[in-house]
């Protein structure tokens, strides 16, 4: 289905996908004049383990997007011979990076990537029009979590493809520094070569017998352009920051927590980020760069619970509120969407407001719009639901100022 928002904004809903990411620039990146036939392109992946490229010249055409390209993650085959011959990887993020700052990058014109997640792993890929074929993905490299207890707080460099960096040796680096966080304290940068870490993760596998692998799976992972961090949400309660080498800076996790990370968000400037739990609390980091030498050191600002149903996850949030984002917005499958002050601390229990509450419509996707650079929050777009009916699942649009304004 698709609609349209003022003449300026077209959304086509592609079937059966569970996310999907539009690239920020023409994929020629200035080398060829005139009409891009890729200057429209989105990416869509899925519990099928596939991501498909889309693409049009002209995205106001009438079923004007075709797929262009097919990358099944399923066919690299990294599972081991005791796993379920029957299970496919799982895309659950993707995104189009860019600015990539590290290794991999080419030049300072020619460092795009579209990163994907499936299973425990993030990979990026370059995207090469022309030559022998008219369109494909070249992996440029992959990064496998493990547990933290391992080398570089399980985080390695591998190849899934032939095609990839052979950067293995990155991973066993004892010269980077490194920290991990806990709740209202910050740790002293530490050295893969030094001590343990304290806790240890739970001899159970995170989701159970689902999980016979005991995987951690990468459920969300974005990248900071502003501080060149790729951040990922992962089954083990923890987010890993890791820098363009391939080198875990700094971990970010609450003492006891033993329930996932759905996703999470960075603000502009890269000094906070919001972490959606299982559990239906948003969790808030700050974080410190120090002498920028390249650790980071994060803590817990706040602790947001009592907007969402308890117990019940959450899949998104999204710094806003003007220039300096003053407010975060999170949403679940309560079919709530909250509205916190990004600024507070402690144990938060009160959001500012519920914008949205539809108990039966679960949330999965939120975008926020700001009019003028003076609004705070003007439009939000709210997509989610249960199995389609005969006229297919809604997406809803909110003019918020207009509401305020009602007094609604």
């Amino acid at each position: 289905g698709r609609c349209k928002l003022k003449d300026e904004q077209i959304y086509t809903f592609l079937p059966n996908r569970a996310s999907s990411a539009w690239n920020k620039k023409l994929l020629n990146r200035g080398k060829v004049s005139g009409n891009d036939p890729y200057k429209f392109l989105v990416a869509s992946g899925g519990a099928d383990g596939t991501v498909k490229i889309w693409k049009s010249s002209d995205a106001s055409k009438k079923n004007g997007f075709e797929c262009i390209y097919t990358l099944n993650h399923s066919h690299f085959q990294r599972r081991s011979s005791e796993g379920n011959d029957e299970e496919v990887s799982q895309v659950y993020g993707l995104e189009f990076i860019d600015n990539w700052q590290g290794v991999g990058m080419k030049d300072a014109q020619a460092n795009c990537f579209l990163m994907t997640c499936s299973d425990d792993f993030v990979h990026l890929w370059e995207v090469e029009v022309g030559g022998t074929k008219p369109f494909q993905l070249v992996e440029v490299m992959s990064f496998r979590f493990s547990s933290y207890d391992n080398v570089n707080y399980g985080v390695t460099v591998e190849r899934v493809t032939s095609s990839g960096l052979d950067l293995s040796s990155i991973s066993e680096t004892k010269s980077e520094p490194k920290t991990e966080a806990k709740a209202e304290t910050r740790s002293e940068p530490r050295k893969a070569s030094e001590a343990e870490p304290e806790t240890t993760q739970t001899a159970g596998a995170f989701g159970g017998d689902r999980n016979p692998e005991n995987l951690i799976y990468v459920f969300d992972a974005s990248y900071c352009e502003t501080n060149g961090l790729l951040g990922t949400a992962l089954a083990d309660g923890t987010v890993r920051l890791v820098n363009g080498r391939g080198i875990c800076v700094s971990i970010l996790s609450l003492p006891g927590c033993q329930s996932h990370l759905t996703s999470f968000a960075w603000d502009a400037a890269g000094t906070r980020l919001a972490s959606c739990v299982a559990t239906g609390h948003l969790v808030m980091w700050e974080l410190d760069y120090g002498d920028h030498r390249g650790f980071v050191m994060p803590s817990c600002a706040a602790v947001l619970e009592g907007g969402h149903d308890w117990g019940r996850p959450l899949y998104g949030a999204k710094f806003c509120g003007g220039s300096q984002e003053e407010l975060v917005a999170s949403w679940g499958v309560d079919g709530k969407v909250c509205l916190w002050d990004s600024r507070l601390k402690g144990n938060v229990r009160i959001p500012v407001s519920t914008l949205v509450f539809k108990p039966d419509y679960p949330i999965y996707a939120v975008s926020i719009g700001q009019r003028t650079e003076s609004d705070k929050l003007s439009t939000i777009a709210v997509g989610g639901g249960r199995e389609a009916g005969f006229l297919g699942i809604p997406i809803f649009l909110y003019d918020v100022a207009k509401a305020t304004a009602e007094g609604n």
